[in-house]
């Protein structure tokens, strides 16, 4: 079985981690399509683009550093700028792929209008890693739910990949993104790795009833991420990921670090904080998952305060590596964790404080037995054979569906 995968970039934030996985160490034929190819890998490959696309990106990113504001993000939603039905339909790629799985397609690379053409050759799957398909062009809207009123402002369109365009058009890339479900209607399954994101795609008020939705979680190569049971240091140690990422939360962190009691390390991966000299500061870690293994063994707890989240990887990781994990409660952390971490309330300083420091007042034993549940937990939840099992039923289901000429096998999950 040929899957043909569609995503941004092969190598970067965890939708990317995550497609390159899916290509990479799943047992079927795959290969990965990208805006622009980052690695050696023989298995990915950038999807040619017309010129006046290529013109559209570099524009707007001198635009953006003279001006902090974009001219034409986004607009393969609304008119096919990008050439993808000339380009990617027309090539071997995709001419022997027999189902195609897409990913990430926002950022100036992919004209949405092509799915329906796409649907009606091949099987269609999206696999969703935020909520950018039910919003005008943001990823995430934090409090704001307008989009599931059928809404487009917000008051986060200067954040990526929007970056705060000069021409507001999120309701015409809205009305447009509606057409194209109402037209793909059941030939489109959507993919999502927890509830709260299908929950919320379903809510979205663009988003066609007809459309199915099923949940598959992410999984984890236990063989590459895995508890080696080495904690022996007497201190509890607490890892925290200092980024100016607005979605994060790190300012979260940094208000209450100076209140917390109790006998225990500060390791910081990221810009070092002064208000903490005694802090191990550690490098940052990008795809080196052996790299990220030993981080994660080297650390009893993890603090991840983000404020807007899907079903992150890293907390993931951190569980499987026996980590105990102190999460927001933002998007799908809790069903994550479930009874084997400690969850405050997004955006609460305070709650986080009480959290951390009942965590810490208590023994060590304890903390590093609730991190063993929760590697028994991931090993469980996000196992990847599972995920490759989950995915591999998708795949025959719409592969026969399409042999009989009913949509009928996949059934709605949300």
């Amino acid at each position: 079985m040929r899957i043909l995968h569609l995503n941004t970039y092969d190598r970067a934030g965890g939708a990317e981690q995550f497609a390159y996985d899916l290509t990479h160490f799943t047992p079927f034929e795959n290969m990965l399509g990208v805006k622009r190819k980052q690695t050696p890998s023989q298995k990915t490959f950038a999807i040619p683009r017309n010129s006046l696309s290529y013109i559209q990106e570099y524009s707007d990113k001198a635009f953006y550093r003279l001006f902090k504001r974009t001219l034409l993000a986004d607009l393969g939603v609304k008119i096919p700028i990008h050439g993808t039905a000339k380009h990617l339909l027309k090539s071997t790629h995709y001419a022997q792929a027999d189902v195609v799985n897409c990913h990430n397609l926002h950022f100036d690379f992919f004209d949405l209008q092509t799915l329906p053409l796409i649907a009606q050759e091949k099987p269609l799957v999206w696999s969703l890693h935020d909520l950018w398909s039910v919003t005008g062009g943001e990823t995430y809207t934090f409090e704001n739910e307008n989009f599931k009123r059928g809404l487009p402002n917000t008051p986060y369109h200067n954040l990526h990949p929007l970056l705060h365009p000069l021409i507001d058009r999120r309701a015409q890339y809205m009305k447009a993104k509606k057409a194209i479900y109402e037209q793909l209607s059941e030939k489109l399954v959507l993919v999502v790795p927890c509830k709260w994101l299908g929950q919320n795609i379903r809510a979205g008020a663009i988003m066609s009833s007809k459309v199915r939705i099923v949940q598959i979680n992410y999984g984890i190569d236990t063989k590459l991420v895995r508890n080696e049971e080495k904690r022996d240091w007497a201190k509890p140690r607490v890892l925290f990921i200092n980024t100016h990422n607005p979605f994060k939360g790190a300012w979260l962190v940094k208000k209450i670090m100076s209140r917390l009691k109790g006998d225990f390390e500060w390791h910081v991966i990221g810009e070092a904080l002064p208000e903490l000299p005694e802090a191990k500061h550690l490098p940052r870690i990008q795809n080196d998952r052996k790299a990220l293994n030993a981080l994660y063994n080297s650390i009893d707890v993890m603090i991840f305060p983000s404020e807007a989240e899907n079903s992150p990887l890293t907390t993931m990781e951190a569980m499987t590596a026996g980590v105990c994990v102190v999460g927001s409660s933002t998007g799908g952390i809790p069903e994550q964790l479930g009874e084997t971490g400690h969850i405050f309330q997004r955006s609460d300083p305070e709650d986080l404080l009480r959290i951390l420091q009942n965590v810490l007042a208590q023994p060590l034993s304890n903390i590093r037995d609730l991190g063993r549940q929760a590697q028994k937990r991931a090993e469980r939840v996000f196992s990847l054979t599972r995920l490759n099992a989950d995915y591999g039923n998708l795949y025959q289901q719409l592969l026969q569906e399409r042999q009989e000429g009913y949509f009928n096998l996949v059934k709605n999950e949300f």
